[in-house]
């Protein structure tokens, strides 16, 4: 399944996303990806779109520590039943 390739940033942001994860057991706010990072939270939350716009997480709106890491074979199948419906 072909991605959409990433920034410098965003790679960064999803790196730390994983860590933060396999640390945890949970995923971080967005106030602490914006700590990790060293920038502000409105930058943040654009890369946290990015990143969802290009397939690599999905997260519920308005529940916090909502993300979820993509794979690629979850990926295909979200994409089959999209299209299928």
């Amino acid at each position: 399944m072909y991605r959409k390739r990433l920034s410098k940033r965003q790679h960064q942001l999803l790196d730390a996303i994983k860590n933060f994860m396999r640390l945890k057991g949970y995923s971080p706010t967005q106030e602490e990806m914006a700590h990790s990072l060293g920038c502000r939270l409105m930058s943040a939350q654009q890369l946290i779109k990015q990143l969802e716009a290009k397939g690599y997480i999905v997260r519920d709106r308005g529940m916090a520590r909502s993300i979820r890491l993509l794979t690629a074979r979850h990926k295909a199948f979200m994409l089959r039943a999209q299209q299928a419906a």
